[in-house]
């Protein structure tokens, strides 16, 4: 130990002496420590830092990414995912299956997607399915699906690491068929109806309201419109409405309008005439009501003009109110009534008799029928077509004709023909006035005239009836007794003989149902009844 400390003091100066005398006041084992951990330290500090630094930081740097990539690769690879940065249109599908990146576009732009709808001045929104745009995504999926996948893999997985994105358009499907369906119904909610400047009838007079110009949405138009560019209504997020717009010369119509208010004013007189009870009712159209039917027409000016059919349901409604049985006679002539109107006169209608359902009672028949309603039996059966099948049983329903149908043209006013069976008379009425008074015949009771309500049809100066050989002179065809056979007004009758018969029994039931005149009383009936006049015959 003394030799050692002799040749360590010069080699490691005064620290390694006071060293060395730590050691040689410690024990061996101590001392055998010591050295052994100066050693390890001396090892330590000769690690190569340095390179396993540049190692490391060239792993991180370098080949980790490139696991982690791989890895991505490969996860995608592995899950059937589509690569990042593809995008359908604006929507970004990366990391979906195609599954659910079909789904996830359907839901963007068929679900939750919604257009502008617009007609230029207003605005709605609907879904664009509703007007039969569908956006089809599982053709673009596809495509964008194999992207990092096909041939050129290799090359479009480093643009995508570059990147690069890709983008691939949904196909826009239109069906035609659906937009039509909805733009007819939306067409009856957007129109606007047009209308020139007009009148209304408001507490007492007549104002001037003004007009607007319509608006009517084309479909025809739009639809042509949606097909040619379909992408670029989804694309853009609008569809227009192809529009039609009527327009009025609103500004012209004012000072017009001011033109016609006196007309506005005239009232309107009606005379209503019932042929069967020879009754007439007179009356003037209120303001309220006139104001309701009157609607302003334009030829290039504006005229006032009575609607027919808000006229006849005036007058349905004011005629059953006054007369039950009354209605507006069907397919009634009524084109001259704004001519009538405007000249301030009076307006004449013939009203007619409604027809009604009876029901049969036991013991009725066709001819008693008839009788009881005054018209021939086989004007029943007419209006029953059913009856020349099954007859006439008790309960059946069937309907009884207007007594109007026996007036088949169209009534004189001023002249009326009445005859009594029981008196074996017939007065002649003018204006109401008594005229003149014949002594006649009619039908046997076998044959008997048919009482009712007729009407001069025919004129025949010397009628011919084959059945019984004779000559009619001054024939007044009035009803057919059955359908081809006319019952009339003449004078009495001659055979081919010349033979004339029933002369001395005028003022008696003699004929086969027609009602027989002296010869010069029939010849200046035969002149004095026009065709039209009303003959009505009682019991």
């Amino acid at each position: 130990m003394g030799l050692f400390l002799q040749h360590a003091v010069p080699c490691f100066g005064r620290n390694a002496f006071l060293v060395t005398i730590v050691l040689i006041n410690m024990q061996p084992t101590q001392r055998t420590k010591i050295v052994r951990q100066k050693n390890t330290q001396k090892q330590e500090d000769d690690f190569p830092w340095f390179e396993v630094s540049l190692v490391g930081g060239f792993f991180i740097v370098f080949i980790l990414p490139v696991l982690i990539l791989a890895s991505i690769f490969l996860l995608f690879q592995a899950f059937d995912l589509i690569y990042p940065g593809v995008y359908i249109g604006e929507t970004s599908v990366w990391g979906l299956t195609r599954e659910k990146a079909v789904s996830k576009v359907d839901e963007l732009w068929n679900e939750e997607h919604l257009l502008v709808i617009t007609d230029g001045q207003r605005d709605w929104s609907a879904p664009p399915a509703d007007f039969g745009l569908w956006v089809s995504s599982e053709s673009a999926v596809e495509e964008a699906y194999w992207i990092g996948r096909g041939s050129d893999a290799l090359y479009e997985y480093l643009e995508l690491l570059t990147g690069k994105t890709h983008t691939f358009q949904s196909q826009v499907i239109f069906y035609p068929e659906i937009a039509l369906t909805e733009l007819e119904r939306w067409a009856g909610v957007i129109n606007i109806t047009g209308y020139p400047t007009g009148v209304r009838y408001q507490e007492g007079e007549w104002v001037i309201v003004p007009g607007q110009d319509g608006l009517a949405l084309d479909v025809n138009a739009t639809i042509a419109d949606l097909s040619a560019d379909p992408d670029a209504v989804i694309n853009n997020g609008v569809l227009l409405f192809s529009m039609f717009r009527e327009g009025f010369n609103l500004g012209d119509t004012q000072v017009s309008i001011e033109n016609i208010l006196p007309q506005l004013e005239q009232p309107l007189r009606i005379s209503a005439y019932d042929p069967i009870t020879d009754i007439e009712e007179n009356w003037q159209v209120t303001p309220n009501d006139l104001a309701s039917m009157i609607h302003i027409v334009y030829d290039g000016q504006p005229h006032p003009h009575i609607d027919m059919l808000s006229f006849i349901a005036y007058l349905n409604d004011y005629l059953s109110s006054t007369h039950a049985k009354w209605t507006v006679e069907p397919d009634a002539d009524l084109a001259d009534l704004d001519a009538v109107w405007q000249a301030d006169s009076v307006y004449s209608i013939t009203v007619w008799h409604k027809s009604f359902d009876y029901i049969v009672q036991p013991g009725d028949s066709l001819n008693g029928l008839g009788l009881e309603y005054g018209m021939p039996y086989w004007h029943i059966m007419d209006a029953n077509p059913f009856l020349y099948d099954t007859g006439l049983h008790a309960g059946q329903i069937i309907r009884i004709p207007s007594k109007n149908e026996l007036l088949p043209l169209p009534v004189i006013r001023n002249k009326r023909i009445e005859i009594s069976i029981n008196q074996q008379r017939m007065r002649t009425y003018l204006n109401s006035s008594l005229q003149d008074e014949y002594i006649i015949s009619t039908g046997v009771a076998s044959s008997p005239t048919h009482t009712g309500v007729f009407q001069v049809q025919t004129h025949e100066l010397n009628a011919y009836a084959s059945v019984w050989d004779l000559y009619m002179p001054h024939f007044l065809g009035i009803y057919e007794g059955w359908p081809g056979f006319m019952n009339g007004i003449h004078g009495l009758p001659t055979l081919s003989s010349g033979n004339i018969l029933w002369a001395d029994v005028l003022g008696s039931p003699a004929s086969y149902g027609c009602i027989i005149l002296a010869l010069d009383d029939a010849e200046d009936l035969y002149y004095w009844a026009e065709d039209g006049v009303v003959v009505e015959i009682i019991q």
